[in-house]
Parts: C-alpha cells; sequence; structure tokens
C-alpha cells in the first residue's frame, strides 16, 4: 500500500478517469453509426421484447431479465431504443476494458520490475495512455463488436457480464477483498446457464484466480465458498428465474422441470459441440489469439529466467521480446478477422457472436499488455538500487539508439492499425446499418389491403419467419399493426399458438378452438379454420409458397404480397395472369427495384480492399482482410429474387415470355444461388428462340439444387420450377407426399405445365386424368386422355400398352354413369391382357361398386374356370350370385369357398342370407347358429335368427334375438327400426 506521502496511484488520471472518457468517446462513434431500426443483428431479440413470439423466452434468462422494461414501451420505440442500449453495454464495456488494461499489473519479468517501481506495478508517465486507448480502439472498432454495439442482439450484454466477471478478479490484486472472488464466481456461474460458450473460458478463470492466490488457492475454505458461490449463481437462473420466465412469459406457459429439461438439454448440446472433431480445431485456433496470449502474460519469470550468466539472461531477454512481439503482432492481425479469426470460424461452424466477442475483449485485453510491456521495456531507463546497481539494459548499449526507434515504431504500429481498422470496418457499419430491410418491408406493408387482412408468412430456410417479424416491425412504426395479424404458419399447428393469436387480435382472429382440441392440430383442421376466416377476412402471403394450404387457395400477386383466393372448383387450377395483374406487378417492380437494387448489388459485390491500388491496398493483402457483405442487403435480395422468379414462371404460364425473362434474369442478379430462377431463365430463352420441350428424367439431379438438399428446400427458399422435366419430377414429389392432405391439386397443376409445354408427354395426361378421377371431375379427366384415346400412335400406344390409360378413362366414365361405356373399355383390356391377374380382380371390383353383377360374373366365371378352386374368385360368384339372386350358384360356391376358408363369418353370413331369400329356413338357421356361437355378439346373425322365428311362429325365439339384436347394434343400424316394430306387434316392449 502506498505510504501517506505519496500519491496513490489507483487516483491518477489514466485507472480513474481514462477509462470514462473513453467509454463516452466510443459511446458517440456507436450513437453516429447506430442502426435505428431492425435488421438480422437484431430481429429476434426486438421480436421478443415486442411480443411477436409466443414460446417462453429461456434461453437468455438474464437478458430478458435486464430488457424487462423495455417490455413496456411502445412497440414503435423498441428496435431503436435496444440499439441504444447495446451501444450503453458496449461502451460500458469497453470503459471495463480500459480500467482492466490499466490496472494490469508490468512485473511479469525483471527487466520489468526495474522499470516500473510504482505501487501495485501501474504503467507511469506517457506510456500509461497507450495500453487503455489501443485496447479501447482495437476492441470497439473490430467489426462483431462495433455490429453489435449498433444493433441490439444481447451479446453486448453478455460480453459486459464476461468483462465484468475479469473486472472483479483484477480488482481484487488491488485490495484483496475476497469477496470479489465470491462475486466474480457468482457472476460467472449465472453467466454459464446465460451462454454456456463461458464453458471454454473456465480454464481462463480459473487461471486468473490461482494467479491472484498463489499456494492460498488450495485452501479448502477458499475453495469451498468459491465454489458454493459458482453453484449459488447458477442454482439462482437455473431453478428461479427460468422457471418464472417459462411461466410468465411466451403463449406456452412450462413447468419448472420442463423449463430445466429444455434449457438443459440445448446447452448440453453446445458443450457436445465444443468436443467435436472440426470445432475443436477451429477452438485451437481462436485459443492461440485469446487463451494463449493470457496465459503468457498471467506467467511471472524470476530474475534472469533461471540462466545466472549475463549472456543466456540476455538471450533469455531478447527471445521473450521476440515472443512478445510475435504475441502483439497476432493480436493487431486478428482483430482485422482474416480467416482464422473468431468471426469467421464460428460463422463457419453456425455459432453465436457472443463467443467471437468474448474472444476479442480478452485478446485486447492482452494487446494492452503487450502493448505497454514495449513502451515500458524499451521506452523508461531501469531504475538502479542496492540489490541491482547494474541492471540489465533492453538492447546492448551499442544497440542503445534502437530503444526511441522501437517506442515510436510500437506507437507508430497501433496508431496505423487502429486508422486501417477504422478504415475498413467504418463503411461496411454503415452498409450494415442501412436501411435495406426497412425498404423491403415498406414494399410489403404498402401492397396489404388497407382495410386488413390476416397475413400468412413462412419460416425461412433457417427456420426463423424473418418477413413475418420485418413485417409486423413495420406496421408497428405506421401504426397499422392491430388492422394485420402476422402469422408464422410454422407455428399454427399449436393451439398455444391460436390462443396467442386471439389473445393479440381478438376481432380478426376469433377463438375457433375448445377445450377438446389436441395441443397439436392436423393438417386438414388447420386448413379448415383458414377456410372459415376467408369468409370473414382477407387472407394474404408475404411469400411464394406452396404445402397443403394451397390444395384449397391458390396465391395471386401484387408485388410482395399475395392475395389467397379459392381455387375454381370446375378446373382445379389458378387462372392465368390477366392483364391489369400485369400492369400493376410491372409498376410495383419498377419502384422497387429502382430504390432496392444498388445496396443488393453493392453487397453482391463488396468493396475488396485488397485489390485497391497503394499503401492501404498493399496493407490490406498483407493481412489477408476478407472482403465482408451487407448481410441485411443480401437477404432482401433472396426475397425479392424469389417473389421475381415467382413473378415469372406466372407470367410465362400466361405466355408472356418476353416479359418473364426480365423478371427471372433480375432474380438471378439479386440473388446468384437462387437455382431456381437460373434454369427457369436458360429455359425463357429456349422457349423464345422456339426450341421444342420435352421430358427428360435424366436431366433432374439433385446436383442442380446446389447447397439445398431436396425439393422441398430448393422450391422454398427460390420459388417454383417452369422447366419442362422440374415440374414433371416436381408434380411426382407432389403425389408422393406421405402426410395428409395429399398436395395432388399443386401436382396437377405441374403436370397442366408439362402437358402445355410437352404435348405429347403421355405420362402427364394419365397423372392428370388420375387427379381429376380423384376431385371427382370426370369430363376434366376424359379431355385430358382424348388425345391418347383417339390417336394412340401420337403417343406410342398399342393394344399391349394401353391398359393404364383404358383403366383410368373407364373410372371417369363410370363417375358419368357412363357405364356401358366403361365397362367395354375394361371388358377390351382384359380381352387384350387375359392373364393380368390385377386387371380382372381391379375390374371385378369396380363392376360389383357400380352395381354391375353381371359383368362382374363374367369376369368371375373366366377366371373360375382356370382356377376352379381359387378362394378369391368363390366368394366374388357366390357374392355377386347373391346380388342377382341366383341364389343356387350362390350357395354353391359359398359353401365351396368355406370348405377351404371356414371361419370366414361373412361368407357363412352370404350363405346363410341366399338360403334364407330361397326359403330353406332350417339351413340358413343352422348357418346362423354356427355365426352366434363363434360371434356371440353378431346382431347380424341375430336379426336373421329372429326372423326366421318369426315367420316360423316361435314368438319366443324371435323376441330372444331381436333383443340381442338391440343390444350390439350400432345407432344407425339399417334394420333397426323394422326390428322395433316386430317387437312391438309380438307383444314385448
Amino acid at each position: 500500500m502506498p505510504k501517506e506521502n505519496q500519491i496513490d496511484p489507483r487516483n491518477k488520471f489514466v485507472p480513474r478517469y481514462l477509462p470514462w472518457l473513453l467509454g463516452g468517446i466510443m459511446l458517440v462513434v456507436y450513437g453516429a453509426t447506430l442502426n435505428h431500426w431492425v435488421n438480422l443483428q437484431n430481429i429476434l431479440p426486438v421480436a421478443a421484447i415486442s411480443g411477436w413470439t409466443w414460446m417462453p423466452q429461456f434461453q437468455n434468462p438474464l437478458m430478458y431479465l435486464v430488457m424487462l422494461p423495455f417490455h413496456w414501451l411502445p412497440v414503435a420505440l423498441v428496435p431503436a431504443a435496444s440499439n441504444i442500449f447495446s451501444a450503453l453495454c458496449s461502451a460500458l464495456t469497453l470503459a471495463v476494458l480500459a480500467r482492466s488494461v490499466a490496472i494490469l499489473p508490468h512485473d511479469r519479468t525483471e527487466m520489468e520490475r526495474l522499470r516500473e517501481p510504482s505501487v501495485f506495478s501501474f504503467l507511469t508517465g506517457w506510456a500509461a495512455w497507450a495500453p487503455p486507448v489501443a485496447a479501447v480502439l482495437f476492441a470497439g472498432c473490430q467489426l462483431t463488436f462495433w455490429e453489435n454495439a449498433t444493433s441490439f442482439s444481447g451479446d453486448s450484454f453478455e460480453l459486459l457480464w464476461f468483462a465484468l466477471i475479469l473486472w472483479q478478479l483484477l480488482e481484487y490484486r488491488l485490495d484483496e477483498r475476497e469477496g470479489r472472488l465470491y462475486f466474480a464466481a457468482g457472476l460467472f456461474g449465472a453467466g454459464l446457464i446465460e451462454n454456456w460458450g463461458l464453458v471454454g473460458f473456465a480454464p481462463v478463470f480459473l487461471m486468473m484466480l490461482i494467479w491472484l492466490r498463489g499456494l492460498s488457492f488450495f485452501n479448502l475454505h477458499f475453495l469451498l465458498r468459491v465454489t458454493w458461490w459458482g453453484l449459488a449463481g447458477a442454482l439462482v437462473v437455473l431453478v428461479v428465474l427460468l422457471p418464472l420466465i417459462g411461466r410468465f412469459s411466451g403463449a406456452y406457459p412450462m413447468g419448472m422441470w420442463d423449463v430445466i429439461k429444455v434449457i438443459l438439454k440445448n446447452n448440453w448440446q453446445v458443450v457436445k459441440l465444443l468436443g467435436q472433431g472440426t470445432f475443436r480445431h477451429d477452438l485451437a485456433l481462436m485459443s492461440l489469439t485469446s487463451l494463449l496470449p493470457a496465459f503468457v502474460m498471467a506467467l511471472r519469470w524470476s530474475a534472469g529466467f533461471g540462466d545466472s550468466s549475463r549472456i543466456g539472461a540476455s538471450l533469455v531477454n531478447n527471445m521473450m521480446h521476440g515472443v512478445n512481439a510475435l504475441i502483439l503482432g497476432v493480436l493487431i492481425w486478428v482483430t482485422f478477422d482474416p480467416p482464422f479469426s473468431p468471426r469467421h470460424l464460428l460463422q463457419d461452424a453456425g455459432l453465436h457472436d457472443a463467443s467471437a466477442l468474448t474472444c476479442y475483449y480478452l485478446g485486447a485485453l492482452c494487446l494492452g499488455y503487450y502493448c505497454g510491456y514495449f513502451l515500458l521495456i524499451f521506452g523508461q531507463e531501469p531504475i538502479r538500487n542496492q540489490r541491482n546497481s547494474r541492471p540489465e539494459p533492453a538492447l546492448p548499449k551499442s544497440l542503445a539508439w534502437l530503444c526511441p526507434i522501437i517506442v515510436a515504431v510500437v506507437v507508430a504500429t497501433l496508431a496505423a492499425g487502429a486508422g486501417l481498422l477504422l478504415y475498413k470496418n467504418g463503411p461496411l457499419i454503415r452498409s450494415i446499418n442501412d436501411d435495406s430491410l426497412m425498404r423491403f418491408a415498406q414494399f410489403t406493408a404498402q401492397q396489404l389491403p388497407p382495410a386488413g387482412a390476416i397475413v400468412l408468412c413462412d419460416p425461412d430456410e433457417r427456420g426463423k419467419p424473418y418477413r413475418a417479424y420485418l413485417l409486423q416491425a413495420e406496421l408497428a412504426r405506421a401504426g397499422r399493426a392491430q388492422l394485420f395479424p402476422v402469422v408464422d404458419t410454422g407455428s399454427l399447428e399449436w393451439t398455444p399458438y391460436h390462443n396467442y393469436l386471439h389473445r393479440r387480435f381478438p376481432k380478426a382472429w376469433p377463438q375457433t378452438l375448445n377445450t377438446n382440441d389436441s395441443v397439436r392440430l392436423a393438417p386438414p383442421r388447420i386448413l379448415g379454420l383458414l377456410s372459415q376466416f376467408y369468409t370473414n377476412n382477407h387472407l394474404c402471403y408475404i411469400n411464394p409458397s406452396f404445402g397443403y394450404y394451397f390444395e384449397r387457395f391458390y396465391q395471386e400477386p401484387h408485388g410482395l404480397v399475395y392475395a389467397l383466393k379459392p381455387l375454381p372448383e370446375d378446373t382445379l387450377l389458378p387462372p392465368a395472369l390477366d392483364r391489369q395483374l400485369i400492369a400493376e406487378n410491372e409498376s410495383f417492380w419498377k419502384q422497387a427495384l429502382e430504390r432496392s437494387r444498388p445496396a443488393i448489388e453493392q453487397a453482391l459485390h463488396p468493396r475488396d480492399l485488397t485489390k485497391q491500388a497503394g499503401l492501404l491496398g498493399r496493407a490490406m493483402k498483407r493481412l489477408h482482410v476478407p472482403a465482408e457483405s451487407n448481410p441485411n442487403a443480401l437477404l432482401a435480395g433472396t426475397f425479392y429474387s424469389r417473389s421475381l422468379n415467382f413473378l415469372g414462371v406466372q407470367l410465362q404460364r400466361a405466355g408472356e415470355l418476353e416479359r418473364a425473362a426480365p423478371c427471372f434474369s433480375d432474380a438471378v442478379a439479386l440473388n446468384s444461388n437462387n437455382v431456381v430462377a437460373t434454369i427457369n431463365l436458360a429455359f425463357n430463352k429456349e422457349l423464345r428462340a422456339g426450341s421444342p420441350s420435352a421430358v427428360n428424367l435424366s436431366h433432374v439431379t439433385t446436383d442442380q439444387f446446389g447447397k439445398y438438399r431436396d425439393w422441398n428446400a430448393v422450391v422454398a427458399a427460390n420459388g417454383p420450377f417452369d422447366e419442362t422435366t422440374f415440374c414433371s419430377e416436381f408434380g411426382i414429389w407432389l403425389m408422393m407426399q406421405p402426410t395428409p392432405p395429399r398436395l395432388v391439386r399443386q401436382a396437377l397443376t405441374q403436370f397442366n405445365r408439362v402437358r402445355q409445354l410437352a404435348p405429347d408427354n403421355l405420362a402427364a395426361r394419365l397423372f392428370l386424368a388420375r387427379i381429376y378421377n380423384m376431385n371427382y371431375l370426370p369430363e376434366r379427366a376424359l379431355e385430358a386422355l382424348h388425345d391418347p384415346l383417339t390417336r394412340p400412335s401420337r403417343f406410342a400406344l398399342t393394344e399391349s400398352n394401353s391398359t393404364e390409360i383404358s383403366v383410368v378413362a373407364a373410372t371417369a366414365h363410370f363417375q358419368k354413369n357412363e357405364n356401358v361405356l366403361g365397362a367395354e373399355l375394361l371388358e377390351s383390356e382384359m380381352g387384350h391382357h387375359p392373364e393380368d391377374e390385377s386387371l380382372s380382380l381391379s375390374s371385378a371390383q369396380v363392376f360389383d361398386k357400380r352395381g354391375l353383377y353381371t359383368n362382374a360374373l363374367r369376369v368371375i366365371d373366366r377366371k373360375l374356370a382356370k382356377t376352379p378352386n381359387d378362394p378369391i374368385w368363390l366368394y366374388g360368384k357366390g357374392f355377386d350370385s347373391l346380388q342377382i339372386g341366383a341364389y343356387d350358384d350362390a350357395v354353391a360356391a359359398l359353401t365351396k369357398y368355406l370348405a377351404l376358408e371356414t371361419n370366414n363369418a361373412a361368407a357363412l353370413l352370404d350363405r346363410a342370407l341366399a338360403y334364407y331369400l330361397s326359403d330353406r329356413l332350417e339351413a340358413a338357421r343352422t348357418d346362423l347358429l354356427q355365426l352366434q356361437a363363434s360371434h356371440t355378439n353378431s346382431f347380424q346373425a341375430a336379426y336373421g335368427l329372429g326372423e326366421i322365428a318369426r315367420r316360423q311362429h316361435q314368438t319366443n325365439e324371435a323376441i330372444r334375438n331381436y333383443r340381442i339384436y338391440l343390444t350390439n347394434a350400432p345407432p344407425n343400424a339399417a334394420e333397426l327400426n323394422a326390428v322395433r316394430e316386430h317387437l312391438t306387434q309380438l307383444g314385448s316392449q
């Protein structure tokens, strides 16, 4: 501690006031470059604060607690307010960083100890200013830090939490108050639940405790208390705060244990990721620029490093200078985000920026120390004292003239590096915080119906409803939010989400569910609800889409908004765009592209500093600085691209090839990864050139989907295909979807397009006819099959390969009640293919269904002539003979069948009926008694026995069987009224 006549170094300007000054300066910088709305960086937390999410917000419990007052703000003010909060957190973090750097001890080596005699080994003199200033500049102007400082993502708050932990540990060195260590342990334990990226920094925390305490760290009492504080911090968040958040946030309240299980499961996934091979490699690279410099900085070296010779000590000192210079150079380099920087390594791994920020913060802390090391060693002369009358110089006497040069080089390097960092990141931050997404949201909002609508939006390929959140932010800014419930279709299957929508929009979204509904709704129920809402409100989509909604609706484009309209019941095809719609869309896109294209094109072709001429370009090339794009403009480009591709497809299908071409071209220009638009553009050129179109199944491979895994992903991200083979394959994919309801009507649209492009494609005609038959539109089915039936040679049809088309055509004729025509087609095909068992069986079943039992018997007799003991045909013979009144034939066939299938109850009942109808009552009674013995609850057997007894005037037996019938018969049984009447006539109630 200082003596009374000494100035306490803690009260000097640099450690006490400079941090606040630097924090204030950076706050001004962040305020000048602040994002005033929402973008990719802050849209998710803004959505949570604004109440646009319905799930509990338990992923970041500490941030939720701190941001709770923001929930009371008007929603329109939330984006700007949260961004200001982020700037304040970042400025405060930098102030803590400056304070931490200022109080770092420069007593790690003997040469430092001989040059800085101040209490606590603070840097003094002019050199004390440089390390805090350098650390703040390189940290505060680093791209990830600056992004988070100007757009609230929550990471700036989490970094402040981390900075406070390190600051408390460093402050302990000054006053040795153990409470600081316990408080830091509590903060670290709570921070682990908030951000499990802190797991990677647990060794740093432990290392600093050992560094500060020395051997006293291993005191059992201290270890128990610091462990208890760490556990207490974690448990307060885990057991108290998380359950409260799960209970009171969102529209889906969760119990304490459910919340704990979810958060532990999610965080365990992060911990497992830390141990994966690829990420272990990335983690090691990040450690080289954060943990390793901190470890070297923490070591306290003895005098001479253990070498008693002057020459040896000098060599070791020079080696230490070289190592520290290398570390300082790498720390400066990393702030420019070369490929091995935390920013790029974590982005490649798909992880959160919070871990990158902590790496950069720790690197900046170390940068401040190593900067101070060189300014101290080469900028101050060693102090002579009694213990060391001949202190070791920084350099040999002959090279002493280099010391001020080295100091100047260090200062110049820091100044140049900070200047380059500002030059590199300043314009990029202004670009990132532009109005690209606001402009997109405004263009979307201006196309909404003036009186209000229910607005549907799909999640994007990352599973987040970014479009929905952007539109809600714009509607809130314009004061129109209550007119437009913006609905996330990915959440519509959950009952709590419907309840949430009803609470927010009681008039537009009425309470249609009841307590009997399950937590998860089936697709038909959701489609029914949307159809119900359509009768009372406008339904809109804000992205091109497909799925089971579009089995009932189609999308009519109005710029970036798509009105949902019911599919015409007579064609099941969306109508082509009319001239008015075409003109409206062309006018909209002309305006939208004029205002939006420049920012998107700039993002697609970002400023490459390494290719600039002059000294700056060469410096950036040496630093391997990658070109950085504006992610918000790129996102807007993907949104525009998908909608333009959809419009191009609609125009092309309306025959407007020339108008469709610029849509596809613009879609590719705004998103070079839009593989669908690229294929459509090439096909449009072929169509305009008059090239013939055909289906070539080998032409379609998933390799053409680029980064997308399957049809669902590629079409959802890029819009629909309009190339013949792709339409055919996509239609087949839609038909084969296993989850009901099947997407047959959307498949119909694809096959109809294939028919237009390739009229001689038989498969498309067959699919069209099948789908029309499934929807009971036989006229449409027969129209699709007209050409193959009347001109078979054009479709390479012969008697040997026309079975399928004849069966489909027969089905259509039967639906039109043209039984004769349908039967003729089936009979003709069976004549051509007498050995086709499946054809014969399906034909007989169709004849039975249409009541053509004589036709069915002809098929059956032909089959029994070849295989007289086939049980399928024997049963069919008995059933159809019974239907036409040939009771003796029915009895004979069924008797022969029962000899093969002795336990078949249906056959026994049919034979009993044949006996009964041919007045062989005793034979019928015998069969029915046998059936009743094995099926005691058979109401059919009881009814038959009752009828036989009534006809034979066996009153008691009839009453007994009628009562058995009433006990077991279903409420809608056909004979119910007749049985009750018989009982009344027989004198029984």
